[in-house]
């Protein structure tokens, strides 16, 4: 973003933001080349050969998968953006892809771990029923504990998080859109466990179901809607389709797994409401004049406090036992 701000600065306004794409691929690459260099060097003396056997399995799940993630790209996350570009304005447009990017914040933090690293773990204790659950309950406790106060902080102080990242007022509408989406965003947390297990198992079947449903509530609903309702329509639209994908992530948890989903998310839940009587409790008129920095840290403050005494207090030790493991695990301590 560097190299885009300096060229935009010096007049190459398109070539800016083409950049972005450029130099992004470029130092992946590099960095890439670099932890094969230094984490396996012996690599590249080791003689390449194919395996006919390989190739058809890599082919064989590789193409669902791909495809369906294809699909969740294209379609699920992004048709949503065509429809207020097609039928309301390219002007709403972007104050609904703006505050879309805000609310992916928990997404691109949390849900990013699930898909690289649950997965491979999934994937390695499929067959053992109890690791299995011990797997995706500590993946579910992550996104329920840490995405849950995240996504209300983003909901509630959403006009001062966009003053904040874009003074002067001009970009103030995306508060509108960013209130909803910032809620519907957690169901896609959720949604990345079930598919990423799914994939995981081998279960091709509930990924293509959980891709479409999702696609079909955005072009059918969606379209229906936002000619109805204009962006309000491509709101409910989104909010249909995270609805339904995280009944069938729960359902698909809750029948492969030996884990009683429910219980793990009702404190959680419990949590974000006491969070959101907190919030509505402090004088927030008092602090009109503050500066939007102010009030978005106190509300971060305010909605993680109310949260996390829930928490602690109704699940003190399953709680320290959670953060003790995840703490040991991060220094690299053996754990059972």
């Amino acid at each position: 973003y560097a190299t885009a701000i300096g060229l935009a600065l010096t007049g190459y306004r398109l070539t800016s933001l083409l950049s972005i794409g450029f130099v992004t691929a470029v130092a992946g690459a590099g960095f890439a080349a670099l932890a094969f260099v230094r984490r396996l060097p012996h690599l590249r003396h080791e003689r390449w050969q194919f395996d006919p056997g390989i190739a058809r399995a890599l082919l064989r799940d590789g193409l669902s998968t791909g495809l369906t993630l294809t699909l969740l790209t294209s379609i699920v996350g992004q048709y949503d953006n065509f429809l207020n570009a097609t039928y309301v304005s390219a002007t709403i447009q972007g104050f609904y892809g703006n505050a879309f990017k805000i609310a992916n914040w928990p997404s691109l933090l949390l849900a990013s771990v699930i898909a690289r690293v649950g997965y491979n773990v999934m994937a390695r204790v499929k067959d053992d029923p109890d690791r299995l659950a011990h797997t995706v309950r500590l993946s579910v406790w992550v996104l329920a504990t840490f995405a849950a106060p995240m996504a209300v902080t983003i909901s509630l102080g959403a006009s001062d998080i966009i003053e904040m990242l874009y003074p002067g007022g001009k970009w103030s509408p995306s508060a509108h859109f960013l209130r909803p989406l910032a809620i519907t965003g957690l169901a896609s947390l959720f949604m990345s466990i079930a598919y990423w297990l799914s994939v995981a198992q081998g279960q091709r079947r509930f990924t293509a179901i959980l891709t479409l449903t999702q696609a079909a509530c955005l072009l059918i609903g969606g379209t229906a809607l936002v000619r109805i309702y204009g962006a309000n329509g491509t709101l409910a639209a989104v909010g249909l389709a995270a609805v339904s994908g995280f009944g069938l992530a729960l359902f698909y948890i809750q029948r492969h797994v030996k884990l009683n989903l429910p219980h793990e998310l009702i404190m959680p839940a419990l949590g974000a409401v006491c969070a959101l009587l907190v919030y509505q409790a402090v004088p927030w008129g008092l602090l009109a004049t503050a500066p939007a920095f102010v009030r978005s840290a106190l509300t971060a403050a305010v909605v993680f406090a109310g949260f996390w005494v829930v928490v602690l207090v109704f699940r003190r030790d399953a709680t320290h036992i959670q953060l003790r493991y995840l703490a040991q695990t991060w220094r690299g301590v053996q754990v059972g």
